[in-house]
C-alpha cells in the first residue's frame, strides 16, 4: 500500500463507521514496537515458536522478515540475502517435504499494475531465533489475463496448493498456482473464483475449513477459497493490512502499517452452513493502549460483497454500500497518486535475483 494514502483512509473510515459500531470483545493482542516495522503489511503466526508472529515491511524495505513475540519486541530478524522488496506484501505458512514449516514471502503488490510476472520466495522457518541469514528459493508467477495488483497469498493448509487474491474494487478474483512450482520457468496461475473488493490479506484457518480475507474496514469469511463470502465487522485501523489465525483457531489477529501499529484479537466461532464466523460474546479485558470501547464481530450472511462474489444474488445491504463507498475512495485516491508516480518517476522495472540463494 502507497503511504501516501494513510491520512487519507482515515478520512474514508468515517465511511464504514458503523459497520463496526457493536460493542463486544475485541482485545488487544499486541504493538509492534520495533521503528524499523513501519509498514507491516502481512502477519503469519510461528508454527515453531510459540506467541510469535512474521511479518514484512513492504516496498522501500530489504530483503527481511521480523519475528515478533507477545510483548512486541522484535526477537528474530531473517535476511533473504540477494532477494529484492519490490513490494512485498504477503506472509503465509506452509509445510514442506516431512511437514518442515515453511514461510511464503508474496511479492505480489502492483500498484500500477505492470509487472508482467510476480515472485514468491520460499523459506524454511528456522528453529532458533535471532540475526540471521536464511536460505531461500524463488518461483516467479504470471496471470492468464494480465497484471494485477494483490495483496493476499494463502496456502491450504490440507493440500499446500498457493492461491493469490488480486485487490480491486471490480472484479478482484482468486488465482490458483500450480500444484508443483518450478524454480526454473515462470508458472502460471489460473484464475478460479471472484473475491471480495479490495483484499488487502487472508489466510486459511489451522484446519483448511474456513478461509479469511480482510479489506480495511471489514473481513470475509467462507468455506472454501471459491466462497460464498459472509461479511464480517472488524476493528477500524489507521491503514488495516494484515491478517493471521490463531494456532488453535479460535480468534483472527489483524494488524495495521504505520509506526506502532497495534494488533488486535478477534475471537471467532465457526460453524455456520455458510462457514461464517461470527465473535465471541465473552467479555474481553481492556489493555493500557487499546480501544476504549470494546466490540463484537457480527457475521453478516448477506452482503453485496458476499453475494457478488458468490455468484449467487441477493439484496444489497447498508454495510455493503459503506463499504463499497469506502472502496471507491480509496480506489479513486490509489489512481491519483498512480498518475503522480507515473509522472513523477516513471515505470520503473527493479532488477531482481533468480533462483535459489544461501547464507
Amino acid at each position: 500500500m502507497c503511504p501516501v494514502l494513510s491520512a487519507d483512509l482515515a478520512a474514508a473510515a468515517a465511511l464504514a463507521a458503523l459497520v463496526a459500531a457493536s460493542p463486544g470483545a475485541w482485545s488487544h493482542d499486541r504493538t509492534l514496537s520495533d521503528p524499523r516495522i513501519t509498514e507491516s503489511s502481512d502477519l503469519v503466526v510461528s508454527a515453531l515458536h510459540p506467541g510469535l508472529v512474521w511479518t514484512t515491511n513492504d516496498s522501500g524495505d530489504t530483503a527481511r522478515v521480523f519475528g515478533v513475540d507477545r510483548s512486541g519486541r522484535t526477537v528474530a530478524l531473517l535476511h533473504l540475502r540477494g532477494a529484492v522488496n519490490r513490494d512485498w506484501e504477503a506472509l503465509a505458512a506452509g509445510r514442506g517435504a516431512g511437514g518442515v514449516p515453511l514461510l511464503w514471502v508474496g511479492d505480489v503488490g502492483d500498484n500500477l499494475s505492470q509487472w508482467r510476472s510476480v515472485r514468491v520466495y520460499r523459506v524454511v522457518e528456522p528453529t532458533r531465533l535471532g540475526d540471521q541469514d536464511v536460505a531461500w528459493t524463488a518461483y516467479d508467477l504470471r496471470y492468464p489475463d494480465g497484471p494485477h495488483d494483490a495483496e493476499t497469498l494463502l496456502v491450504d493448509p490440507r493440500t499446500q496448493r498457493m492461491y493469490i487474491v488480486t485487490k480491486q474494487l471490480r472484479n478482484a478474483a482468486v488465482y490458483e498456482a500450480p500444484r508443483r512450482l518450478r524454480p526454473d520457468r515462470v508458472n502460471l496461475l489460473r484464475r478460479v473464483a471472484p473475491a471480495p473488493p479490495i483484499v488487502t490479506d487472508g489466510a486459511f484457518s489451522p484446519d483448511g475449513r474456513t478461509v479469511a480475507l480482510r479489506g480495511y474496514f471489514s473481513a470475509w469469511t467462507a468455506p472454501s477459497i471459491r466462497g460464498p463470502w459472509a461479511t464480517m465487522a472488524i476493528p477500524l485501523q489507521p491503514q488495516g493490512e494484515s491478517l493471521s489465525w490463531t494456532p488453535d483457531g479460535s480468534a483472527l489477529l489483524l494488524g495495521s502499517e504505520g509506526g506502532r501499529s497495534q494488533v488486535w484479537r478477534v475471537p471467532v466461532r465457526v460453524g455456520s452452513a455458510s462457514g461464517g464466523a461470527v465473535a465471541s460474546t465473552s467479555p474481553a479485558s481492556s489493555a493500557a493502549d487499546g480501544p476504549t470501547t470494546s466490540r463484537r464481530a457480527v457475521a453478516s450472511s448477506a452482503s453485496t460483497e458476499g453475494t457478488a462474489a458468490a455468484g449467487s444474488g441477493g439484496g444489497t445491504s447498508r454495510e455493503a454500500r459503506l463499504l463499497l463507498a469506502a472502496g471507491a475512495a480509496v480506489a479513486a485516491l490509489t489512481a491519483t497518486v498512480s498518475r503522480r508516480r507515473r509522472r513523477g518517476e516513471g515505470a520503473v522495472r527493479a532488477r531482481r535475483p533468480r533462483g535459489r540463494r544461501t547464507p
